[in-house]
């Protein structure tokens, strides 16, 4: 099975203004599960688009954060812009290779 990557880098929650990263095409995400600390990050927004038509919402995504950090992570939710049909936020949930993940699988 090959293996899907997404960057990002993390973010500085006091310096970065959302909206004027939203338009350069960041999204906004934040990291979380494991009983480990929450990190938020940036995502390039092609990148995303590309990785979520390849992997979906279900599939573990390697996340790779810019300093050379590595987290196995399922994309568990977004938000998007009911306007721009933009995704606006990500919620992504580290995995355990070794334990069971309960999500949810959309039926068409």
């Amino acid at each position: 099975m090959k293996s899907v990557i997404l960057k990002g880098e993390l973010r500085d929650l006091e310096k970065e203004n959302l909206n004027t990263k939203r338009k350069e095409g960041i999204i906004p995400a934040v990291l979380y599960g494991q009983s480990k600390e929450n990190k938020n990050v940036w995502i390039n927004g092609l990148e995303f688009g590309k990785v979520f038509q390849e992997a979906g919402e279900n599939t573990v995504v390697t996340l790779e954060i810019a300093g050379g950090e590595k987290e196995n992570v399922i994309i568990y939710d977004y938000q998007m812009d009911s306007l721009s049909g933009r995704v606006t936020h990500i919620d992504l949930l580290r995995v355990n290779m070794k334990e069971e993940v309960e999500t949810k699988i959309p039926l068409v």
